[in-house]
């Protein structure tokens, strides 16, 4: 087995971020495997091809960081609700270095959570992206969350409401289940602890019983990480590529 060339243990938990736009550039074309090109080539849109390329060249790169593998050498395979796991066989590697990760973008910016803790989940939600937050916040908070949405000041309401829609993506990304699943939005709640801080509230039969959280406002998005039965006090890692 390939050595790491920059090992993270369990207690440590590195959030990379990245500027999409500075990353798609140039793409060495045997960086990406015939099913990635085939995804590539379904996309119409130039934009969203800029995304995907940027998305995985920055995953690429920066797995390598921890792994003695070349960007090129990278695989992975998809799980039942559409999230990507690595093949470690099929990327050239007889044993699992245990590492874990998650990819998330919004607009141009990457954010890619990297650890050997547990299952995580990463998601980042723009503040400059407009949608109807008040009708979607009846649809995917708690009463509990609404409650605490309306006793907010009216010009912090909206930047609260994708602080929380960031914490339950990131908590189904972990679980490697979609939006429509058993777990629908709406059944996670968050409470507040403080005007910065939110505390995950299980439902009754949640399938995990600690949940590790971490987020950060960044260049106008929420951030948000989970890590799943985690029973330890990690330190999160703020990197930019």
């Amino acid at each position: 087995m390939n050595k790491a060339a920059n090992t993270v243990d369990r207690n440590r938990v590195d959030i990379w971020l990245c500027q999409s736009v500075q990353t798609a550039h140039i793409v060495p074309s045997e960086w990406l495997s015939n099913e990635e090109l085939t995804r590539l080539n379904r996309y119409r849109s130039t934009v969203k091809q800029q995304q995907f390329l940027a998305a995985r060249v920055f995953l690429k790169k920066t797995l390598s960081y921890y792994v003695s593998l070349k960007p090129s050498q990278w695989q992975f395979a998809i799980g039942q609700y559409g999230k990507p796991v690595i093949d470690w066989c099929a990327s050239g590697l007889l044993e699992d270095p245990q590492l874990s990760f998650n990819l998330s973008h919004s607009s141009d910016c990457l954010a890619l959570l990297v650890t050997q803790q547990n299952p995580v989940g990463i998601d980042v939600e723009s503040l400059s992206r407009p949608r109807p937050w008040p009708k979607l916040a009846k649809r995917v908070c708690t009463d509990q969350e609404q409650r605490d949405l309306a006793r907010l000041p009216e010009a912090q309401q909206f930047s609260h409401f994708i602080k929380l829609w960031a914490h339950k993506e990131a908590v189904l990304k972990a679980m490697g289940l979609g939006i429509n699943s058993q777990w629908p939005m709406n059944s996670l709640g968050f409470g507040l602890i403080n005007t910065e801080e939110l505390c995950f509230m299980p439902p009754a039969n949640f399938p995990h019983s600690h949940i590790n959280l971490y987020s950060i406002l960044l260049h106008g998005a929420w951030c948000a990480s989970a890590i799943l039965d985690c029973t330890d006090s990690v330190t999160w890692n703020i990197k930019r590529d």
